[in-house]
């Protein structure tokens, strides 16, 4: 009776060690597959707010400046293009207010945050959008880096597309209370286009620097 009860001891023993193992394996498994998609959520959505206020803040300096005086081309006594200027005061007024709203737009608490539904974060499709919803704080890192960049394209005999871009970065931090995702958000708009008819010399671009 006791090799009886001791056999079946090892038996419930062996088969409850292997439960416990295949609990502990899923759970490690679904813990790293939340992991995983709470990351891409975090990143996904901080990336989409980070475009939509970079987007608002081009729409706001838009309405306060005329963009197709931002360049001007100048002619030579033979009416040869000698060069394209920039108009650096407007120009440093653009990006001046495109970091001041981005700054001011993140420093409010209750417009930096996304919600999600908690279902989303189990990556299963049917799953998604249902449950409460789950807030992402999203937090500046530093300041937004507003540079200029210029480009020419040609598009005809003598004939030349002068474009002038304003590249956005801003540096993020989706936070969860589980979780939190660094995101670099970087968004290129063009500022101003300028179609010049002539050949075009190098180095003719000039941005009052003179």
């Amino acid at each position: 009776m006791r090799r009886y009860y001791s056999k079946k001891c090892k038996t419930i023993m062996t088969i409850t060690a292997v439960i416990l193992f295949v609990i502990c394996a899923v759970l490690v498994y679904i813990h790293f597959k939340v992991k995983e998609y709470t990351e891409v959520i975090c990143s996904s959505n901080c990336q989409k707010f980070g475009q939509t206020i970079i987007n608002e803040a081009i729409e706001l300096s838009m309405s306060s400046c005329n963009f197709d005086e931002l360049v001007s081309v100048t002619y030579d006594s033979n009416g040869r293009i000698s060069g394209i200027t920039a108009d650096n005061m407007h120009i440093n007024i653009i990006t001046s207010q495109i970091t001041q709203y981005l700054s001011q737009r993140l420093a409010d608490d209750k417009d930096s945050s996304v919600k999600v539904p908690a279902g989303t974060f189990s990556g299963i499709s049917f799953l998604g959008g249902v449950g409460p919803d789950v807030t992402i704080d999203i937090f500046q890192v530093g300041s937004p880096d507003v540079e200029l960049v210029s480009e020419f394209d040609n598009s005809g005999i003598n004939q030349t597309i002068y474009r002038l871009y304003a590249s956005v970065t801003l540096e993020l931090t989706a936070v969860m209370p589980t979780e939190s995702v660094d995101v670099t958000v970087e968004r290129e708009i063009l500022l101003a286009e300028k179609v010049i008819v002539g050949e075009v010399p190098m180095a003719v671009l000039d941005f009052n620097n003179k």
